[in-house]
């Protein structure tokens, strides 16, 4: 699953393991929406969430890099319902796929997780944040011990991420590879995921320690809600 919203971003100042993106116009770029967008859009399974508490209703799916006429158009693109019923969308990190989608129970903040997965795996994540009409990108990197000595496709498959209300949470994955044991990872926050420090090497697998956020779970999107936006699109 996954999200979007169109709004102006701040610079964030990051250090450790963790950067700050540029905020540039790769990451939460914004995406007129029409007819031929979605069309191109529906050949993904579209996934949605029909919102429940403070999270708002969005549909989820994907742009190919193959497509007629794509250019750096590409990637996983993210619909979001406002309350007076417009639609907007939204690249979260133009040409990278989403891999784990995460919503607030006390707020309307909503975690996107996304990563390359065109021609290979990529070297990070992106934490994409949205809250409160506002957002922000972290390129976490994965550990510098993956693919040693050479290159083998190695990459971190994200388990599990939460935040506490002190701004402390986990971000948790696992590393899969031939001939030898999962290796699992933590990257953790201080600061309500702003920066994160570099990842430390678990003993076994674990999940995240409990926090604000629970995981939306892929689903179709609702009948309802993909009507919605189709007609929505058909009248842009």
């Amino acid at each position: 699953m996954r999200v979007f919203l169109a709004m102006a971003l701040a610079s964030f100042a990051l250090g450790g393991a963790a950067q700050a993106e540029d905020l540039a116009d790769d990451c939460m770029r914004p995406v007129p929406i029409d007819a031929a967008l979605l069309r191109d859009v529906k050949e993904y399974n579209l996934t949605g969430f029909a919102g429940a508490g403070q999270t708002p209703a969005f549909i989820a799916g994907g742009l190919s890099p193959m497509r007629e006429n794509a250019g750096d158009l590409y990637g996983a693109v993210l619909f979001l319902r406002a309350a007076d019923g417009r639609w907007s969308a939204v690249l979260p990190k133009q040409g990278e796929g989403e891999v784990g989608v995460y919503r607030a129970t006390n707020s309307d903040a909503l975690v996107f997780v996304t990563m390359i997965q065109t021609e290979g795996p990529g070297p990070s994540w992106t934490v994409v944040t949205l809250r409160g009409g506002a957002g922000k990108c972290v390129s976490v990197p994965f550990p510098d011990d993956l693919n040693k000595p050479t290159y083998n496709l190695e990459f971190l498959e994200l388990t599990d991420f939460d935040i506490g209300a002190n701004g402390r949470g986990e971000l948790i994955g696992v590393s899969r590879a031939e001939g030898r044991a999962d290796w699992w990872y933590a990257y953790r926050t201080r600061n309500g995921g702003l920066t994160w420090e570099r990842p430390q090497r678990l003993r076994r697998q674990r999940a995240a320690r409990g926090g604000l956020y629970e995981q939306v779970v892929d689903a179709p999107a609702p009948a309802a809600l993909a009507a919605e936006l189709e007609a929505y699109a058909a009248g842009r």
